[in-house]
């Protein structure tokens, strides 16, 4: 019979359930399978002077026995006689001791990962808010490396995990992982190749779980993660640039993001523009989208190999509305080239676009003689938008910008 019925019909069944949810929050030290017990699971009697109740715990199972005689009732049996389920298997990851070896392609070109599994569940649980958070979330992994992060939100039942991986050895790795799991909840992607890029617009497996919805609306149930360390300034650069391109998972929508990253790097995009700190990074990030350390305190041996850099954790929340109106290719096109001479008023600067770039200009509202990394966002709108229509743009840059 169903628990709710079984309390009120029998007095014994009745304390056989206070025992067990007691048990369950004292011991377990988790409300919520006593919750399910209430909710989801059946309670009766089985003879012989026993209950069982039967209810759902992390997605398993779980079968309590308990005893209706009114010396045991308030009695911890349960502790010997509970029966929990195995979850399914999620395959172990590579000895340490054995990095060095497996992945020497990433050694050499310095490309680190997490190597603390007590940091990632951490991570996980802390930041992410763990399966609370995570079970009704499809999650995009940036840069998994073995794949700690990747294994931890499986096991904190993440709805749906894709990962983007372009080092060959540890996409090989996750590639291992993915085979254990069906492919709407676990899917391998290489970050550079075009099936990464084609992959946003499927309607199969993990993608076609996922609807489009206004970028007004801060999705709820996406969410992005990951590393964004490697190639100094060049991940977080691209992973703004997709914002401001709704591309990869920003194609269905505005996406928050919980990311690790250096502290150089983190600094960088901080920068106010006037400052001679500031690059083309910051001004991605003042253009589309709110950064914000969450957590400063990152552990320095959580790494493999060792940092050169604290790192932190920040929360990226892109703009409802961005400060940007060129094309993200010609404004990184301009940006990167400006840049290059920073120091340099704008005036000569600006000669790197192209012959006769000092056209550009003709109308601008600002000193053309001050350096380049004084410019103002709506100076860079100016000069970008004239560009992006200027009719003496050399042809090859279509190729190069298409590229971009």
């Amino acid at each position: 019979m169903a628990l709710d019925t079984a309390r009120k019909t029998s007095p014994d069944l009745n304390r056989c359930a206070q025992t067990m949810n007691n048990f369950v929050a004292n011991e377990l030290k988790d409300t919520r399978l006593s919750m399910s017990i209430r909710d989801m699971g059946e309670f009766t009697d089985t003879g012989h002077g026993w209950c069982s109740a039967s209810g759902i715990y992390n997605h398993a199972p779980v079968i309590f026995h308990c005893s209706k005689r009114h010396d045991l009732v308030n009695a911890n049996c349960l502790r010997t006689v509970a029966t929990k389920a195995k979850p399914k298997r999620i395959l172990p990851l590579p000895k340490q001791e054995n990095w060095k070896k497996l992945y020497a392609s990433a050694r050499r070109i310095k490309r680190n990962c997490l190597a603390d599994l007590d940091y990632a569940d951490y991570f996980v649980k802390q930041l992410l808010g763990g399966e609370a958070n995570l079970h009704n979330r499809t999650v995009l992994e940036y840069m998994p490396g073995p794949g700690l992060i990747t294994k931890s939100l499986l096991r904190h039942n993440a709805k749906g995990v894709i990962v983007l991986e372009y080092e060959p050895s540890f996409l090989q790795t996750n590639m291992d992982i993915a085979k254990q799991h069906p492919k709407d909840t676990l899917t391998v992607l290489p970050y550079h190749s075009s099936l990464a890029v084609d992959a946003w617009r499927s309607s199969e497996g993990i993608f076609a779980q996922i609807p489009t919805a206004s970028w007004d609306i801060l999705r709820s149930d996406l969410l992005i993660t990951g590393m964004l360390n490697m190639g100094r300034f060049q991940i977080l650069s691209r992973f703004l640039h997709n914002i401001m391109s709704r591309q990869h998972m920003f194609h269905f929508g505005r996406v928050e993001a919980i990311m690790v990253c250096d502290e150089k790097t983190i600094d960088t995009a901080l920068a106010s523009l006037g400052d001679k700190e500031c690059r083309p990074l910051s001004i991605w990030t003042q253009g589309c989208a709110n950064i914000e350390v969450i957590d400063d305190n990152v552990p320095s041996d959580a790494f493999w190999l060792k940092m050169p850099t604290p790192m932190k954790v920040i929360r990226i929340t892109p703009f409802v509305k961005p400060l940007l109106y060129a094309s993200p290719e010609v404004l990184h096109y301009v940006m990167t080239m400006l840049y290059t001479r920073k120091r340099q008023s704008l005036s000569t600067a600006i000669r790197t676009l192209a012959p006769d770039a000092i056209e550009l200009l003709d109308d601008f509202k600002g000193d053309p003689d001050l350096p380049v990394y004084q410019l103002t966002l709506d100076q860079i709108n100016q000069i970008t938008m004239k560009f992006d229509y200027w009719s003496k743009r050399p042809p090859i840059l279509n190729e190069t910008l298409a590229l971009l």
